[in-house]
C-alpha cells in the first residue's frame, strides 16, 4: 500500500488503464442491502475513486478515504465530471479526504454502508477493523469488500500465430503475463509488497476467515478464479474490458505497485525496457503485432458482504 502513496506514483495513469466495476455489480450489493435507506457511505482505500462515485446511486452521501495525497488529488480533479455523468449537481454529496484507515476518528454507528475496494488485504489489522467498521456502522448497517486480480486473456481480434487455436494463444499469454509479473525476478516478481500480493492473489481466502461471527451476520462470500473456466456467473463481479490494443494491456501492467518498484530500483527507462520486451515476446510466441492486435480480458475477482449484528 505504501507504493501508491509515495510522490512519484502516476495517480492519472492508475486511473485511466485500470478496469472499472461493472454497474451490474452495484445492483448486486443493492440487493444485498434490501430496501434499507442508505444515507452515509464510508469508502476505506478509494484510490482515485473508480468504485467510489457509483455509490453515489446507493447512497445520498459518500465519503472516501485514502492513504495517498496524489490518489485524492486525482479523485477531487475528476469530481466535477464525474459527477456530471451521474447527473448529479450537489458537489458536497461525495467528499475525499487523506486518511489511513486505522488513524481514521468518526462518530459510533454513523454509517449505513461501509466500503473496501481492491484495498483490504492491505489491512494487517484484520480483528481491528473488523471491530472499528463495526463501531461505525449503525444496528445492520452492511460492510462489503471487493476485489479484482491477475487479468486473463478470453480473446483476441488481429494478426496471430496461425498453427495454434485461439484457446492454446490465450493460455500462452497467460503464462507470459506470469512471466514477466511473478516468476522471472528480473522483472517484477520480488517488488511486489507483501504479504499483501499474496493475500489478494489467494482470493483474500485469509481475511474472510478473519470476520468475527459475534460482530457480523448474513455473510455472502463470492469468488470468481478464471483458471478453469473463462465464463462468469451471473452473480460474478464479472470484470472484463475487450478489444484492448495490446500496447494498451502492457501499459495498464505499467501501473502495478511492482512495476512502480521496479523502475525505481532499476532507474530511467526501465519500464520502457519492460513494455518493449514483453511485447516482443507477445509478438515472437504469439505472432501478435503490437500495432494491430486487440485483446479481450477478464479478472479474477471476488466479494464479501455481511451486515452488522
Amino acid at each position: 500500500m505504501s507504493t501508491f502513496a509515495k510522490s512519484g506514483f502516476r495517480s492519472l495513469n492508475y486511473d485511466s488503464f485500470r478496469p472499472h466495476y461493472p454497474s451490474s455489480f452495484y445492483d448486486i450489493l443493492s440487493k444485498y442491502i434490501g430496501s434499507r435507506e442508505v444515507e452515509k457511505t464510508l469508502d476505506l482505500g478509494c484510490g482515485t475513486a473508480v468504485a467510489t462515485f457509483p455509490l453515489l446511486n446507493l447512497s445520498h452521501y459518500v465519503y472516501g478515504i485514502d492513504l495517498s495525497p496524489s490518489m485524492i488529488k486525482t479523485a477531487n480533479d475528476l469530481k466535477a465530471q464525474r459527477l456530471e455523468q451521474l447527473g448529479i449537481t450537489d458537489m458536497n454529496r461525495i467528499e475525499f479526504a487523506v486518511s489511513a484507515v486505522e488513524d481514521l476518528e468518526v462518530e459510533a454507528g454513523l454509517y449505513d454502508l461501509i466500503t473496501a475496494a481492491e484495498c483490504i488485504h492491505w489491512f494487517r489489522d484484520l480483528p481491528t477493523f473488523f471491530s472499528s467498521a463495526s463501531k461505525y456502522l449503525k444496528p445492520k448497517g452492511v460492510l462489503a469488500y471487493w476485489y479484482y486480480v491477475d487479468p486473463v486473456f478470453i480473446g483476441f481480434e488481429g494478426p496471430s500465430d496461425k498453427t495454434k487455436s485461439e484457446t492454446e494463444i490465450c493460455e500462452a499469454a497467460d503464462k507470459i503475463y506470469n512471466k514477466y509479473t511473478y516468476e522471472d525476478l528480473n522483472w517484477f516478481g520480488k517488488h511486489w509488497e507483501q504479504p499483501g500480493r499474496n493475500v489478494l492473489r489467494d482470493l483474500l481466502v485469509e481475511v474472510d476467515s478473519a470476520i468475527p461471527k459475534d460482530l457480523f451476520e448474513d455473510v455472502k462470500i463470492k469468488k470468481s478464479s478464471l483458471s478453469t473456466t473463462r465464463e462468469f456467473d451471473s452473480d460474478d463481479l464479472g470484470i472484463k474490458k475487450e478489444g484492448i490494443p495490446v500496447t494498451s494491456f502492457v501499459k495498464y501492467m505499467t501501473t502495478f505497485g511492482a512495476a512502480h518498484n521496479y523502475a525505481e530500483a532499476n532507474g530511467e527507462g526501465s519500464l520502457e525496457n519492460f513494455e518493449s520486451k514483453i511485447l516482443e515476446e507477445f509478438e515472437k510466441e504469439l505472432g501478435w503485432d503490437r500495432e494491430k492486435t486487440k485483446v479481450n480480458i477478464a479478472w479474477n475477482t471476488g466479494y464479501t458482504f455481511m451486515r452488522k449484528k
